[in-house]
């Protein structure tokens, strides 16, 4: 899992990847549904469809906003289980790494 949001994260900076409001929406419905959400960076988009690898990982930001919230994933708290995950790792309190108190609040952030 990484420890601090790639340059390019979208929950550090709302603007990096161009998300609409309705797509933010939807990927905060899934998180909050339990998906994982993963760094793009560490996506294989080789056939233009992103696919999970071993080299993949949870993206920081994702999980220090799901940290905020109270609602880490089952794939989080797996890895937390088996050692591969330690909040204490993350900097959750850093508000200039992710500049938003919660999922909410980023979504608002370009509404």
């Amino acid at each position: 899992m990484m420890v601090k949001p790639c340059p390019e994260c979208p929950f550090a900076d709302p603007n990096q990847l161009h998300l609409n409001y309705e797509r933010k929406v939807e990927i905060v419905a899934a998180i909050r549904a339990d998906s994982p959400f993963y760094c793009h960076n560490t996506v294989d988009y080789g056939e233009d469809v992103g696919q999970v690898t071993s080299k993949t990982k949870m993206c920081a930001g994702s999980v220090i906003l799901e940290e905020r919230e109270g609602i880490l994933n089952q794939y989080g708290r797996i890895m937390e289980r088996v050692g591969l995950y330690d909040r204490d790792k993350l900097d959750i309190d850093n508000m200039e790494l992710v500049p938003y108190p919660t999922f909410d609040d980023w979504i608002e952030a370009t509404a």
